[in-house]
């Protein structure tokens, strides 16, 4: 079997849950309401909306109608059939755009506490939504975002924190019993280190995190200056889907889905300023139409 192959008995994610507690608690809560589903009808729900709020709502349509085709495309890589709870990610990520474009701030802040406490990726995304409020003098109603994250890991943390750490950070860094495993042949950093002749040891012992830190660091720091010169709403998601790209390309377990993930975000920003130029539009300034 594939984990035979890396040295394993079984898939070692049968002893971490590497999700944050969102990724549960919100799914839990919905179940107690309305009894268990495949939570894949969530997914398409939140994505179908996101996409028609766009449809509608855009001025010029046929950026609209390639929005809508070029993220299908992307989910459908992204893996529908396996549930990918990307898709949800990234529907919800429409919603708040359009409510952020509607300045309907409280409510598209509390959707963004409720989505960075679903996935550690949506963090960066958070970080230049907060500079983005800060600097468009809004960061009172996006203040509630971070809390909603907190007051959802805080109690995990503090029952538990070795086991809180080990599932969503070791496991990943590969530094606890039954971690993820390093495979070159999954490509990035690891494949790299196979072609230039590094054993399997010195491919496993390398510091994966200190490279991820010497390469991203100083592209956050030129973002983040880029992004307080020009604070526009579509350059959240440009600014941030490159960060988490440059993030994953050094990444120990590149993975598909975090291209995937990073692409979609660099796209959202991009229709944005597509749309914002044909328009003259400033989506980064209040919306003064009723």
């Amino acid at each position: 079997s594939y984990w035979n192959e890396l040295g394993l008995a079984r898939n070692p994610a049968l002893y971490h849950y590497a999700y944050i507690p969102g990724s549960f608690l919100w799914p839990a809560t919905l179940y107690s309401v309305f009894g268990e589903f495949d939570l894949r009808i969530l997914f398409t729900l939140a994505l179908i909306i996101g996409l028609l709020l766009w449809l509608f709502s855009i001025p010029n349509k046929e950026v609209g109608i390639t929005a809508i085709l070029l993220f299908l495309i992307l989910i459908r890589l992204g893996g529908f059939l396996l549930g990918v709870n990307d898709m949800l990610v990234i529907g919800l990520c429409l919603i708040i755009v359009w409510l952020m474009w509607k300045n309907h701030d409280f409510a598209a802040a509390i959707l963004w506490g409720i989505t960075a406490s679903l996935k550690q990726t949506v963090w960066p995304v958070l970080v230049f939504v907060l500079i983005w409020a800060y600097l468009n003098k809004k960061i009172n109603p996006y203040a509630i975002a971070p809390i909603i994250v907190a007051v959802t890991i805080i109690p995990f943390v503090l029952w538990n924190p070795a086991a809180y750490v080990d599932d969503t950070i070791l496991y990943f860094s590969g530094n606890t019993a039954n971690a993820y495993p390093i495979n070159p042949a999954g490509g990035g950093i690891p494949m790299i280190l196979e072609w230039l002749h590094f054993s399997k040891e010195q491919i496993n012992q390398f510091p994966y995190f200190l490279l991820q830190l010497l390469f991203t660091l100083p592209i956050f720091g030129f973002l983040v200056k880029k992004f307080k010169s020009n604070p526009k709403l579509e350059n959240i998601f440009i600014y941030s889907g490159i960060l988490l790209l440059a993030f994953t390309l050094v990444y120990q377990n590149f993975h598909f889905n975090y291209l995937n993930f990073a692409f979609s975000l660099i796209l959202l920003g991009f229709i944005l300023l597509f749309n914002s130029q044909r328009n003259k539009i400033n989506l980064g300034q209040p919306n003064t139409e009723e």
